[in-house]
């Protein structure tokens, strides 16, 4: 029981981490995306203008399968330190979709309309809250969404 209490202190350190990660890079391609968008910056864009839809699919599938076996392998990590399944379930589907989100930004950023990356990104960090806000505590998450903001911000002050 000490062990796997150990193991789920240590997992939980790394989660906050890797959440903090991957909230920041959504919010920062969806104000690149807000950014680019709205100021019609061509050099904004990750991709050049000529790149293949196949190409952007496929940068579309990686990000996919990455994000599958990401949340598949949290999941095991937490199962293994004992961490209730509804709980880990929720919070590897939270990690799914924040990856998944980064990548679909990283695919399409350009081609479709910035609009769909601020209400997804809004709808990430309220799943987020709900889900995460058990395993990792209150205080973790709200750090978490502070510096995904500061990013934000720094992003648009930068860039704008």
């Amino acid at each position: 029981m000490i062990v796997a209490n150990q193991r789920a202190q240590t997992l939980r350190i790394y989660l906050g981490g890797f959440f903090a990660l991957i909230l920041i890079v959504n919010v920062v391609i969806a104000v690149v995306a807000a950014i680019a968008e709205i100021s019609h910056k061509e050099d904004l864009r990750i991709w050049p203008a000529d790149f293949p839809p196949a190409g952007r699919l496929l940068v579309f599938v990686a990000g996919l399968l990455l994000s599958y076996f990401i949340a598949r392998w949290l999941y095991r990590q937490m199962f293994h330190a004992e961490i209730p399944i509804g709980t880990a379930t929720s919070t590897a589907h939270v990690f799914l979709f924040l990856i998944l989100f980064a990548m679909i930004g990283l695919a399409f950023l350009g081609v479709l309309s910035w609009i769909w990356l601020a209400v997804l990104i809004f709808l990430i960090i309220v799943f987020a809250i709900v889900t995460v806000w058990s395993l990792l505590g209150g205080v973790s998450v709200v750090a978490c969404i502070l510096a995904a903001a500061v990013a934000g911000w720094l992003v648009f002050y930068l860039l704008g």
